[in-house]
């Protein structure tokens, strides 16, 4: 018998013996049902089969001289690139998604799951069959295949294949020195995290071949590097909460049970938990807050249930699209000009929203304000990137428009689009007028909208349409007296929201312990936060979109400098949130085409800055 013919033997052998091991394990009590087998193991059983098939089939066409033509024309077809990539990335997904499912049931984190002894005595042979069989068929195909195809596509494989490996044997060789008291063994679901992004990447990478020549590779390559951003970054937003403790549902968080609420026709809370930032009228307690969280929520309470929906793992997606959506966002603007094509600044920029501005710490936190404000970041740059796309101007004053509903002050953003818009339809410096009018009475008209959807809103839950609910909140006293005293917006505000948004920064002491580091409770300067923000100075443009930009930071600055509070409790000055994307515009703009040594110091700090305030917050100011 030849090794090709061996192959194919094996295989046989190896789905029998898993079909007939998979036959004799007793069913549970109360689970049993056709043949006193359950529909799962009837399922998987179905499955062994039709493989056990496929390979029986395969090996009487190799081994019997009558089926010769047949071999021939399936090696022929075989012979063609695409089919051959095709069959290959089959049988290497097998054996990856197997190795990654055995891996996980077998996990030293694994067996505090009660499911697992069941599930790994169900699937653990067809598992290890996957296994074997794609190795087996692997070997198969290397002798009975041209040598030029199979060292052209086989090549592109392996790495990915070596990729798969080693990180499973790191995570167990840590999982084992580090023994089951460290923190690193305790991390729930830590595998699955880890593997995400890994998994995007092997996709990507035995997909390349094929695709590399194809007119769609660009868009195809521009949604990859959205889809491994966005994995990434939510990898270290939920290990990041990991770290600090903020991992499951905390306290006033409320959104879930709002969204649940509305399910049932009301608008209000019944008999929640905690009452802080809620606001008590008519004898029931509302979220102040407009409601397109619990909006967006409501399908997913739907699927997932009310109990066992997790605010901060929302969170945590939520800011980790923000995070791909601005690499979508600064490589639209680069490639229409509004800012210099240059592929590692976008990226650059990329990371310094992701880990060095105070997005950072609001994705993980899970709470009713902060997820607003993610959310609002959501679809603010949604609306930007729909504007850059040249999309309807009614779909970008709805991405706008809903903003509105999660924070009503962000209607400042209008004219930055409307500067995008302006730099894109006019090459000089001269405005269409009929072109334009039509244009802002298009997506004007969805925002005016949302607006009224929001007054309207407060009209059914405090019989008034402009009462938000912000005066008689039950939360902090000195908010609540300055409110009463000044109102919502007033002047006097002025010197304070300066000192905290623009002057203040956190104490920095070296003591004999080491460096001590006090960010403080009330905030501090987006510049010391984020210092990159000093290049929004350099560079700058008299063109539509710069105007625009400005006018948007100026009136954003304008409302938040006489808003009644700061932020309250915040680690840097959280509203910079909602002006973050005309800064990163001009930004990139500041930047231009070279990333310079002081960019990098001044990222390098940005990131050091907010995760230290992070852990300060969280960890640092409970202790001694």
């Amino acid at each position: 018998m030849t090794i090709s013919a061996l192959m194919l033997f094996l295989t046989i052998i190896e789905g029998v013996a898993v079909f007939l091991q998979l036959l004799m394990i007793p069913s549970e009590t109360g689970n049993s049902g056709i043949f006193g087998f359950s529909n799962t193991r009837l399922m998987i059983l179905s499955v062994i089969l039709l493989g056990i098939m496929v390979s029986i089939t395969a090996f009487v066409l190799y081994g019997l001289p009558r089926f010769r033509n047949i071999r021939s024309r399936i090696r022929n077809w075989i012979q063609h690139e695409k089919p051959f990539f095709l069959l290959l990335f089959s049988l290497y997904t097998i054996f990856f998604f197997s190795v990654q499912i055995l891996f996980l049931i077998y996990s030293p984190v694994r067996p505090w799951d009660s499911s697992n002894q069941a599930l790994a005595l169900r699937i653990s042979g067809l598992l290890i069959w996957g296994v074997l069989s794609a190795l087996q068929i692997f070997q198969f195909l290397r002798f009975n295949t041209d040598q030029e195809i199979w060292n052209k596509l086989f090549k592109s494989l392996l790495p990915p294949a070596i990729f798969l490996i080693l990180p499973n044997m790191i995570y167990g060789f840590l999982c084992w020195i580090l023994g089951p008291n460290s923190w690193f063994f305790r991390i729930e679901h830590f595998e699955w995290y880890f593997f995400l992004p890994l998994q995007c990447f092997l996709i990507w990478k035995t997909m390349q071949p094929v695709l590399r020549n194809q007119d769609a590779y660009p868009k195809i390559q521009t949604i990859f590097m959205f889809l491994q951003i966005t994995l990434i970054t939510f990898i270290v937003y939920r290990m990041t909460g990991q770290w600090v403790g903020r991992w499951n549902t905390p306290s006033k968080s409320y959104w879930q049970f709002l969204a649940d609420a509305f399910f049932r026709g009301e608008l209000f809370l019944t008999d929640p938990d905690t009452t802080h930032d809620l606001t008590f009228y008519n004898g029931h307690w509302f979220v102040p807050n407009p409601p397109l969280p619990a909006i967006i929520m409501m399908p997913l309470i739907k699927i997932f249930g009310l109990w066992t929906f997790n605010t901060t793992l929302f969170s945590s997606w939520i800011g980790a699209i923000n995070t791909g959506l601005m690499y979508l966002i600064l490589k639209k603007a680069s490639q229409k000009g509004l800012t210099p094509k240059n592929p590692s600044s976008i990226l650059w920029l990329t990371v310094i929203f992701a880990v060095g501005t105070n997005h950072w710490w609001l994705s993980i936190l899970g709470q009713m304000w902060f997820i607003s404000q993610v959310l609002t970041v959501t679809f603010c740059e949604l609306a930007v990137l729909c504007v850059l796309s040249e999309k309807l101007p009614f779909v970008t004053g709805s991405m706008l428009g809903l903003a509105i509903l999660a924070r009503p002050n962000v209607f400042t953003l209008y004219p930055f689009l409307l500067g995008i818009f302006c730099f894109i339809q006019n090459e000089k410096p001269k405005i269409y007028w009929r072109r334009l009018i039509q244009w802002v009475i298009r997506s004007v008209f969805p925002i005016v909208i949302a607006g009224f959807l929001l007054l309207y809103y407060n009209l059914l839950r405090f019989n008034s349409w402009f009462d938000f609910g912000y005066v008689t909140i039950h939360g902090a006293s000195w908010i609540i007296s300055a409110v009463k005293e000044f109102g919502m917006f007033h002047p006097h505000f002025i010197k304070t929201n300066a000192s905290v948004m623009l002057f203040h920064i956190p104490q920095i002491r070296i003591t004999s312990n080491g460096i001590n580091f006090n960010p403080g409770m009330m905030g501090y300067s987006i510049f010391f936060m984020t210092p990159p923000l000093f290049f929004i100075f350099r560079r700058i443009r008299k063109n539509w979109w710069n105007l625009g930009a400005w006018i948007s930071i100026i009136l954003s600055i304008s409302l938040l400098l006489m808003y009644h509070n700061t932020g309250a409790e915040q680690v840097g000055f959280r509203y910079v949130m909602d002006f973050i994307l005309p800064l990163f515009f001009l930004m990139a703009q500041g930047i231009g085409k070279k990333i310079t040594i002081v960019l990098i110091i001044l990222t390098i700090t940005a990131i050091l800055i907010n995760a230290g305030s992070i852990y300060w917050w969280f960890l640092g100011r409970a202790l001694p």
